[in-house]
């Protein structure tokens, strides 16, 4: 109730289309935010496949929230050899805030996140920003995943996500 309250106030204020606000960032750039707490390996894997990207005008904003493990000084390895990548240290305050803060440093006209656990394919962001360029009057666009195991295989009849599987049990 308190919410729909807000909605309608805020819907009052400044109206339901949203469809003249735009980013006012860097245009054509990506910006991508990271935030890892004890990455381990899976980090390197993760900044790799966003640093291979086939849409190579991006930043990469690491928010090393916290850890204990050395996912830190490999963030600031990345930093000193590819000029794309920023890293933001900071106390562990967990993911919302992580996020918020490498947002907050977002130059981009194209906003995105991921995870130490995700790996993207080559060809993820070009995709995702042609979609929106085709589309103007769309805020968002979202790509599917594959679930694999630690190997890269396919993870098959996993819990995770079952709901999206299709056909149920797939990858």
């Amino acid at each position: 109730f308190v919410f729909d309250r807000y909605k309608r106030a805020r819907i009052r204020q400044y109206g339901s289309d949203l469809g003249d606000v735009r980013a006012p960032g860097d245009a054509g750039l990506v910006s991508v935010v990271l935030p890892a707490y004890n990455g381990g390996a899976m980090f390197h894997e993760s900044v790799d496949s966003v640093l291979g990207q086939t849409y190579a005008r991006l930043e990469l904003i690491i928010v090393n929230d916290g850890s204990t493990d050395g996912t830190g000084a490999a963030a600031d390895n990345y930093a000193r050899r590819d000029p794309r990548v920023r890293v933001i240290h900071q106390a562990n305050l967990r993911l919302p805030a992580a996020l918020s803060a490498g947002m907050r440093l977002a130059r981009g006209e194209f906003l995105t996140w991921t995870s130490c656990d995700n790996r993207w394919k080559p060809w993820c962001l070009q995709r995702l920003v042609d979609c929106l360029r085709r589309h103007p009057r769309w805020d968002m666009a979202y790509g599917n995943l594959d679930l694999i195991d630690e190997h890269g295989q396919p993870l098959r009849g996993s819990g995770h996500y079952a709901s999206y599987q299709r056909p149920h049990g797939s990858e």
